[in-house]
């Protein structure tokens, strides 16, 4: 063996356990940031559905059933998708059989992301008819409710109609159904279907909501009240506050999920350019801020007056506020006794 074949076996022995070592850090950090994530993401959605389910001023309510809609679609990614993606790490290998394999990958990539996206689309819609008291037709309570459920559950229709048939219609030869393992089935599109799933799980949304966020706020500083030089954001005022959770649960969905998805593209255009060490860090790094968004955006949903004061009355101690009211009256009527008897 010559001096040059040495020499390149000592290289891709060197390049392969460079990229053991960064496997391994990877998987660390994906445990470590993992098991908080997918803990807080669980308990904020789940207080968030709570608080609307148990209120029935709340849930009578399309905006709030559309947030409800979207703390679903978020809190599978909790219960689903960050468990199995912690485990993964742990053990380095599937344990769930190909089935699973499949719906994990479709719920994170591409269901999870259509429903939220476009049910924030929905959101704003609802709040710019609002705010421009828009009047809306008069229907029988039974067909508002059965309208409701229409439109909740298209998302998911949808989702289910299209998004799954073109997965399934344009896997790549290479890694077709044919090449699955009973333990790992990874769906690998091509280049069309990428580009085509991006653009209607996200782009074409996200898009859609940035031009409803600018609508928004032109329609609430042309709306502002009169003699008022300038009415910020921050203000006290439902109104404000209402326009200020909305638009920033519209950015935060966006400037979330855009990484990730711009990733995809890019990694399936241009792969072959990257290092693996840049291809493996950026991905990593976008899958976790569109994993945050889940734990996020139910905070933000939670700023709107009517939610935050539907939580603080249900956390406020009743036995002291009862109380604090009856010895007002009392005092006040001993006041008003002896004010009574004075000559």
């Amino acid at each position: 063996m010559n001096t040059s074949n040495i020499s390149k076996i000592a290289f891709h022995r060197e390049q392969w356990e460079s990229r053991q070592r960064l496997q391994t850090r990877i998987f660390r950090a994906t445990v470590a940031v993992g098991v908080l994530d997918a803990v807080w993401v669980v308990f904020v959605n789940l207080l968030l559905i709570g608080v609307i389910l148990t209120s029935r001023r709340l849930r009578g309510v399309f905006r709030n059933q559309l947030i409800v809609n979207i703390a679903v679609s978020d809190l599978m990614i909790g219960v689903i998708c960050i468990p199995l993606k912690v485990d993964f790490a742990l053990n380095r290998r599937w344990n769930y059989g190909c089935t699973m394999h499949v719906a994990y990958q479709i719920i994170e990539n591409y269901l999870q992301i259509f429903v939220a996206s476009w049910c924030v689309v929905m959101v704003n819609f609802d709040f710019i008819l609002e705010r421009l008291q828009i009047a809306r037709p008069r229907l029988s309570r039974s067909c508002r409710t059965l309208l409701s459920v229409q439109l909740l559950a298209l998302p998911w229709a949808i989702a289910c109609i299209v998004i799954m048939p073109i997965i399934f219609a344009s896997l790549h030869p290479l890694w077709s159904v044919s090449s699955w393992s009973e333990r790992y089935c990874p769906i690998l599109l091509v280049r069309w279907a990428t580009v085509t799933l991006s653009v209607l799980c996200f782009f074409l949304p996200g898009i859609i909501i940035l031009f409803q966020v600018g609508t928004i706020l032109a329609v609430f500083y042309k709306k502002r009240p009169a003699g008022v030089a300038s009415l910020g954001l921050l203000t006290y005022s439902d109104s404000a506050r209402d326009t200020a959770v909305i638009t920033s649960a519209s950015l935060v969905t966006v400037f979330m999920l855009c990484g990730e998805e711009i990733w995809f593209v890019m990694a399936d255009y241009m792969g072959s350019s990257w290092t693996y060490h840049t291809m493996i860090i950026s991905g990593f790094i976008f899958g976790v801020c569109a994993d945050i968004k889940s734990a996020v955006l139910p905070i933000v949903w939670m700023a709107l007056p009517e939610i935050w004061e539907n939580i603080k009355s249900n956390l406020r101690w009743r036995p002291w506020r009862q109380y604090v009211q009856h010895h007002d009256v009392e005092v006040t009527y001993y006041r008003n006794y002896g004010d009574d008897l004075s000559p």
